[in-house]
């Protein structure tokens, strides 16, 4: 690391996952219209964590993460999800094979501002979908 730049006390990172059972990767991308950020299906083998793990996944996955730097602020980080997402909700709609969660997660190495909102507009859309929240903070 260089030594003329501050340690990074606070990432984040904001994103929509949408898995399913009984679809593979290529169908949901198929029924979303839309690539995701990263993905995989029911039975690939995916290395995780800092790579000195494989496992065979059991469903499959599509994520849209936000495009947004482990820096910035977790209110821009949903902001930037949030008209992709909305696009998104009336293929979601009538999808019963697909699980929808928005999931957040904050890294502290330092006390500081562990808030953050999520607006009316957000809580609809979740609530559209049929979506989970899912929120993790570590420190």
């Amino acid at each position: 690391m260089n030594s003329s730049q501050p340690e990074l006390t606070h990432t984040s990172r904001a994103y929509f996952r949408v898995t399913s059972s009984s679809m593979t990767l290529d169908e949901m991308i198929g029924v979303l219209g839309v690539a995701p950020s990263s993905g995989w299906s029911n039975g690939d083998r995916v290395t995780r964590g800092n790579g000195s793990f494989e496992r065979v996944m059991t469903f499959s996955s599509w994520t849209l993460e936000s495009p947004l730097g482990l820096d910035a602020p977790m209110h821009e980080k949903l902001e930037s999800l949030y008209e992709p997402v909305l696009g998104l909700s009336w293929r979601l709609s009538g999808h019963d094979s697909l699980r929808c969660t928005l999931q957040l997660v904050q890294y502290f190495s330092e006390p500081g501002d562990l808030g953050f909102n999520l607006s009316n507009n957000w809580l609809s859309l979740l609530a559209a979908v049929g979506a989970e929240f899912d929120v993790d903070q570590y420190r």
